[in-house]
């Protein structure tokens, strides 16, 4: 979820994302994988995060349980549903 701060970079889209995701585990044989938001502050942007999780979740990525970097100051109800939808285990 790492923003870039270079104007000239076009943001990864949410199925370019999860393709990479994919790609890692597939190339890398695991059975299960972690995924960890962070960089920033992962729940700037709720939609793209709930997207995100939606698509590979849909894509039946093997994922055990999600994990997030985040100060918490934007945690705020939608946040809170989001966490409980997905399989979160750890936030730091």
């Amino acid at each position: 979820m790492q923003q870039n701060t270079f104007k000239d970079v076009k943001e990864i889209s949410v199925k370019e994302r999860v393709d990479i995701w994919q790609n890692l585990i597939e190339a890398s044989g695991l059975q299960s994988a972690t995924i960890v938001l962070f960089g920033g502050e992962p729940f700037l942007n709720l939609n793209y995060v709930n997207n995100l999780l939606t698509e590979a979740t849909n894509r039946n990525l093997p994922i055990d349980y999600y994990s997030a970097v985040t100060n918490g100051v934007n945690l705020d109800a939608n946040s809170i549903e989001l966490l409980t939808k997905f399989p979160f285990s750890k936030y730091r």
